[in-house]
């Protein structure tokens, strides 16, 4: 779970009386996605408990989550993977079949029924602080996904 972005106040000099928190959890499997997301609530709940003002108040906290993508699994014969395969080969490259726990358009895709694989771009340490993109590699990837996108002989 990443807690990426918190928002509050205007002022260094001035106590807010509001902080907002957003934050992403990911996972293929939905039941630990939505434990996850559990355990985080009752750790801001545990927070407000245990945590008090000079006055003996506490704070509070509101908690939601929505569903921004849902995580998805192409199968290895699905006509989308196979020609993703076959344009990989035409480079004389051997394809990987790799698991990410990426947000990409292809959530969103194959969500609403059109089997979509993806292809790596590379990306290296993705979500780290070691994060960086590999130039060769994501040149190689954009001129896979060109064949795959123009080649008669590739169709999904």
């Amino acid at each position: 779970c990443n807690l990426a972005t918190i928002h509050g106040g205007d002022a260094t000099n001035v106590v807010t009386d509001r902080v907002d928190i957003e934050g992403e959890c990911r996972s293929f499997d939905r039941r630990l996605l939505d434990r996850i997301a559990r355990e985080v609530e009752r750790a801001c709940q545990r927070a407000v408990r245990s945590t008090k003002n000079c006055r003996g108040q506490r704070g509070s906290v509101t908690f939601h989550t929505d569903i921004e993508y849902e995580p998805f699994t192409i199968p290895k014969n699905a006509a989308s993977v196979q020609a993703a395969e076959a344009a990989i080969r035409s480079f004389g490259m051997k394809p990987e079949l790799l698991t990410t726990q990426g947000a990409l358009d292809a959530n969103w895709l194959n969500a609403r029924g059109i089997p979509v694989a993806t292809l790596g771009a590379g990306q290296v340490a993705g979500h780290s602080l070691s994060e960086r993109l590999d130039i060769e590699q994501f040149l190689t990837g954009c001129e896979v996904a060109l064949r795959l996108a123009t080649a008669p002989d590739l169709a999904a």
